[in-house]
């Protein structure tokens, strides 16, 4: 199938060239993003893991050891990790999130960057 827009924008046209598929059948699903996706347990080793502070390539390791049937790839383990971050974080950004644990933690509330840098390098001098 091949598709092109019309000249004036009114849409688009297809045009079938072979009512066949252009390919054989996959005999196994590798590669395929069924197979790839984390389980629900996985998932929640995922979450686990990454609480603690556990660097991907080890996150990887860990759920290729519990089944060796597990065609994650390191991408989806990054992918992952950001997505739960992410939902920690809810509508925020990352500049908005650190702004809100700066006030949860020091109990000044930080109004704009420049005070959240001096007050980012005023702990780290009295360290």
């Amino acid at each position: 199938m091949r598709g092109k827009p019309i000249r004036k924008g009114e849409g688009w046209v297809f045009k079938v060239i072979c009512g066949t598929h252009n390919h054989d059948l996959y005999d196994t699903l590798v590669g395929h993003p069924y197979v790839d996706r984390l389980k629900v347990n996985e998932h929640s080793i995922l979450v686990d893991m990454t609480k603690s502070m556990v660097k991907p390539d080890n996150i990887l390791r860990t759920l290729k050891e519990n089944n060796e049937d597990n065609m994650t790839t390191i991408k989806h383990v990054y992918n992952a990790r950001y997505s739960y971050k992410r939902s920690i974080r809810e509508p925020r950004t990352e500049l908005q999130q650190l702004m809100m644990l700066t006030t949860i933690f020091t109990g000044v509330r930080v109004m704009s960057l420049p005070i959240l840098l001096v007050i980012f390098f005023g702990l780290i001098l009295m360290l």
